[in-house]
């Protein structure tokens, strides 16, 4: 299985990146092939909506990208407040959908 990560943000090193990397592939099987990219275009972070649109063109991009090369599945990993919880202050509920 191929499997490839695409992180929405520009923020993050390549030692950032492999740490993602090392992360992931504990929990998956030997045989699977994980690969990460970074939007190239997009916001540092995504804090807000409008930082999610933002992100969104390349990140569609990436995923269409993905497709065509033959992909298995996509993941899109971000550690973003605007889907861990409403507010930075407030870490008793979230906004991540139930489906996500």
């Amino acid at each position: 299985m191929r499997i490839r990560v695409v992180v929405p943000i520009t923020s993050l090193s390549e030692a950032d990146l492999e740490d993602r990397r090392r992360r992931l592939s504990k929990e998956a099987l030997p045989t699977t092939e994980i690969e990460f990219v970074s939007v190239k275009k997009g916001p540092i972070t995504i804090e807000s909506f409008y930082e999610d649109e933002l992100a969104a063109i390349d990140l569609l991009e990436n995923v269409k990208k993905a497709e065509e090369d033959g992909v298995d599945a996509v993941i899109i990993w971000c550690s973003c407040l605007l889907y861990t919880s409403p507010s930075p202050r407030d870490l008793s509920t979230s906004r991540m959908p139930s489906s996500a």
